[in-house]
């Protein structure tokens, strides 16, 4: 049973606001624009991101999505971003 005071505890705190960053403590868009010499989908990935001058530098791995889902890109591009989440999240 919650106790009465419980409830007056007022809103509990959420995560801080700003891009979340994986391991290595960087944005996952700046993560991925250091992934361009990668010779997998990865790679291309970054390449296409550094060469896109709206590109989400300090967006996370949903921004990116949105971003290139925008940009009408390749269903390849967009497994790439699921890869690329994966082993950012591990850093």
């Amino acid at each position: 049973m919650i106790a009465d005071d419980a409830q007056d505890a007022g809103p509990i705190a959420g995560p801080i606001a700003g891009p979340i960053a994986g391991g290595a403590g960087e944005p996952f868009g700046t993560w991925l624009l250091t992934q361009v010499a990668r010779k997998d989908w990865i790679g291309d990935l970054a390449r296409a991101a550094k060469a896109d001058r709206r590109f989400p530098r300090d967006g996370d791995p949903d921004t990116v999505r949105s971003h290139l889902g925008e940009q009408q890109a390749e269903s390849d591009m967009l497994e790439a971003i699921d890869d690329a989440e994966s082993i950012w999240l591990r850093l």
